[in-house]
């Protein structure tokens, strides 16, 4: 018995979406540190096909392309994504494309040709926005529907003691479909001792933000 043998024509947006299935941008935190400086923080994710890969990140700060290699942060939930990081100062906002180099293929997520930005979120729901201090916490979050309910989960004393859930509230609309929200902790003196984590409750569903199982704390408003 044969099978029957048929031609795939894939178009320019399939290719796209296949890629995006190996390899995307998860979120960019970035931050603008003033007189034209941002520092960077680029999550990307993609498939865990082989253990041997190399995520590169594409970027021109201004100046030329030039390339960056990620590193290892650690797996999603369901084990079938890594997630990769590339940090970078530039002394300008920088426009960017990521390649994905497994078992002898290169996957390349480039925003379907429009390169991303400093104000990209990629296919993360949500992402922490660092901000001067640690009483007020932000999350970036995809719009959704406004049925969604955003709550930060958070302890003054490393976890002897947690503080009741915050609900936080939208505070801005951006333009890319994506929402600023706050939440004001109450931690007291101490700020050594804060940790925290943001969950998204939607459809019945639970959606939660701990930087990758570290938690937040007082240092991710630091500059790296």
């Amino acid at each position: 018995m044969e099978f029957e043998k048929k031609t795939l024509n894939y178009s320019e947006e399939d290719m796209a979406e296949k890629n995006k299935e190996n390899v995307s941008l998860f979120y960019n935190d970035a931050l603008y540190l003033g007189y034209g400086k941002y520092d960077y923080n680029i999550y990307i994710r993609v498939k865990n096909i082989d253990y041997k890969k190399k995520v590169i990140l594409h970027y021109d700060d201004g100046q030329g392309w030039k390339e960056a290699e990620g590193v290892y942060v650690n797996k999603l939930n369901d084990n079938n994504y890594d997630i990769f990081k590339v940090s970078l100062d530039t002394i300008d906002s920088i426009k960017y494309f990521i390649t994905y180099e497994v078992n002898g293929k290169v996957y390349k997520d480039d925003n379907n040709k429009k390169y991303y930005t400093d104000e990209a979120l990629g296919t993360a729901p949500m992402c922490a926005i660092r901000s001067s201090g640690v009483n007020e916490v932000y999350l970036r979050v995809k719009k959704y529907e406004n049925k969604k309910k955003l709550f930060v989960h958070y302890t003054a004393d490393n976890w002897r003691n947690v503080k009741s859930d915050i609900e936080l509230v939208k505070v801005e609309n951006y333009n890319d479909n994506t929402e600023l929200w706050k939440a004001t902790l109450d931690t007291g003196r101490s700020k050594e001792d804060i940790k925290y984590a943001f969950y998204l409750k939607l459809y019945g569903n639970v959606y939660w933000d701990n930087n990758f199982g570290l938690n937040y704390d007082e240092s991710f408003s630091k500059v790296r």
